[in-house]
């Protein structure tokens, strides 16, 4: 526990993502109480995600959409997810296509549909599924074949449409069948 806070305070963005977690979750490790603080949860996942750590600049960026130990601010959550996401991050990449195609508080695609955090916009919203689609995240696979049914984002094809649900259902059974056996 020392080592990690040690290398954290040397600037290792590994340990200051981990102490971020244990922060944030309240966490006991070694006979060592951290108390949940999520005000240094962010300070510390700032730290490593200004290093370029995609886990969390993702956090970071949920900690704004959430008002989690910072005040709430959709245009810093987009800024750090878009971070995550130009690295990979699939959930990143999903919460972005989330907020450029949906609309309800508390759903981060639902911020670009109406223009919270960034403008609506359905073309970025279909790439963004995209990202996260190719990567296997069933719940993207799902919005992408859903964009497709309705024509937003992209022309309307149903047999687009089909395929991501069915590439979705594939993710779904194969990942149950794994948790079965």
């Amino acid at each position: 526990m020392t080592t990690i806070i040690a290398r954290a305070f040397r600037g290792v963005a590994d340990d200051q993502h981990r102490l971020a977690l244990m922060y944030k979750l309240g966490q006991r490790r070694d006979g060592v109480l951290i108390q949940q603080d999520l005000g240094q949860a962010a300070w510390w996942y700032r730290k490593a995600a200004e290093q370029g750590d995609a886990c969390a600049q993702f956090s970071l960026g949920a900690m704004y959409f959430n008002g989690e130990g910072v005040p709430h601010d959709d245009e810093q959550a987009v800024a750090w997810f878009r971070k995550a996401a130009d690295q990979g991050h699939a959930f990143a990449q999903l919460n972005l296509g989330r907020m450029y195609a949906s609309a309800s508080r508390g759903n981060l695609g639902t911020a670009y549909y109406v223009g919270e955090g960034a403008a609506k916009d359905d073309v970025q919203a279909e790439a963004w599924y995209r990202k996260a689609a190719e990567q296997g995240n069933a719940e993207a696979q799902r919005a992408l074949g859903r964009m497709y049914e309705d024509g937003r984002g992209a022309p309307q094809d149903g047999l687009q449409a089909a395929a991501w649900g069915l590439v979705m259902t594939a993710v779904s059974t194969a990942f149950l069948c794994w948790l079965l056996y």
